[in-house]
This record gives structure tokens, C-alpha cells and sequence, in this order.
């Protein structure tokens, strides 16, 4: 597997990066009314893009993307490049694996509890509950993190009621999921990019890395436009 995070902030300006996607995809960013979130939704796909080239030797033009029915977006002119990308605060994530799989990542802000009463099992809003005021945040990530990630790899939105699967957590690499009437055969890993964000990653067949490669804009910009390719240690 590779995993690669992306710092969005910095000195860098969107038409860097613009001239490598598509006008409808152009267009489509262009509708943000925050800049923020116009250049995590340009680099998750530029991200896409600059891996897929050094993995391939391909050129940009040729790459395509598609959405699946409940809208996970795949390669299309690379139908066995399996990815997904997330973003939120500060970073842009990108996971690569051989089968499908899924990553979400968090910036951790004060939320109201009374949400896990409402989308989590009960057995997780318990285990939420049942620890010191100061923990109970971090773990509320946690668990969104890996349901995301989780619904993510199945790629088949919320069709899968959020309680209907529940996580017991014992440490960022100690997960373990319960699923009613199902059987999957996921493995689940965490990471902390900083203390404010969480990200998780849903995958099977594969080796988890021990920590997200950090790469730079600068870096993407490079393998777009065929100067370099990217080295993910």
C-alpha cells in the first residue's frame, strides 16, 4: 500500500495546478465559495494524477476518471489502479492499494457527543462514554474515521446504516470490526498527521506502512509535468 498526506497551506496558487485537469472538473471547483476548499478538492485530484503518472511513465492527457454508481470515483483509464482520497483541514490523503479500499481523515474539532447516539452502535457511544472528559474527542474521531474509511472501501455510500457495524479500539493498529449478519475480511489501520487530525484507512490484502509519506506541492507539480516521478519512502 502506499499512503501519501499533502499539506494544503503554503505559498502556492491554484493555476499551478489547474492546467492539469479538466475544464468540467475546472469548472466544478470554480463553484467554491471558499478557496480552501477549491484547492483540497484541485489537489486530491492532482495527488491522483501525479501518482498514477510515476507509476505508470503516462502522460497526464491520457489519464480519465469515472464515477462507480454510488458515485466512488475510480480511474478509468487505469481500471486496476485502486485509490481514494479524503482531505479535511490541513491535509489531503491519498491511499493506493491492489483491491479497492478506503481513507478518511479528520480535523478534530469540539463536536456535540449526542451525534454517536445518533449514528454510532451503541457499543462504541458506550466506550465513548466510559472514558475521562479529555479522551472522549480523540475516540469520537477515531471511530468516524473508521466507519468512513470503511463505507469508503465498499464505495457504496450510505446504503450501510453507520450502526449496523461497530469498532472496538485498542490502539492505532489494534482495530477490530463487528458487522450483523456480514462477514468482511478488512484490516484497519490509524495515524496522526498532527495532533488536530486523524485519519484511518480500510484496505485488505495488503500491508499498512508504519507512517503516511508527506509530500509536497511542489513535489505533485513536479510529476505532472513529467520533471520528476514521485518517491514515496
Amino acid at each position: 500500500m502506499q499512503l501519501v498526506i499533502v499539506p494544503v497551506d503554503g505559498c502556492w496558487d491554484m493555476e499551478e495546478l489547474l492546467p492539469y485537469i479538466s475544464e468540467e472538473r475546472k469548472s466544478s471547483i470554480a463553484r467554491f465559495r471558499q478557496e480552501i476548499d477549491a484547492k483540497r478538492t484541485l489537489l486530491s485530484e492532482c495527488i491522483v494524477r501525479a501518482l498514477i503518472i510515476s507509476q505508470y511513465g503516462c502522460s497526464n492527457e491520457h489519464i480519465r476518471f469515472e464515477r462507480h454508481t454510488h458515485g466512488k470515483p475510480y480511474a478509468a483509464s487505469h481500471p486496476d489502479y485502486h485509490y481514494n482520497v479524503s482531505h479535511s483541514g490541513d491535509w489531503v490523503a491519498c491511499a493506493v492499494a491492489d483491491l479497492p479500499l478506503g481513507v478518511d481523515i479528520e480535523q478534530i474539532r469540539p463536536i456535540e457527543l449526542s451525534i454517536a447516539e445518533r449514528f454510532f452502535a451503541a457499543s462504541e457511544t458506550e466506550a465513548i462514554l466510559s472514558l475521562r472528559e479529555a479522551e472522549r474527542l480523540p475516540m469520537f474521531y477515531k471511530i468516524w474515521t473508521l466507519k468512513e474509511s470503511f463505507v469508503k472501501a465498499e464505495g457504496t455510500g450510505l446504503t450501510v446504516p453507520l450502526d449496523s457495524f461497530a469498532f472496538t479500539v485498542g490502539g492505532m493498529d489494534d482495530i477490530q470490526m463487528a458487522a450483523r449478519n456480514q462477514e468482511y475480511r478488512y484490516r484497519f489501520r490509524m495515524y496522526a498527521p498532527d495532533p488536530e487530525h486523524m485519519l484511518a484507512v480500510c484496505a485488505s490484502g495488503c500491508e499498512f506502512p508504519d507512517q503516511p509519506c508527506k509530500l509536497s506541492v511542489s513535489a505533485i507539480t513536479e510529476a505532472l509535468c513529467g520533471r520528476d516521478v514521485l518517491t514515496l519512502a
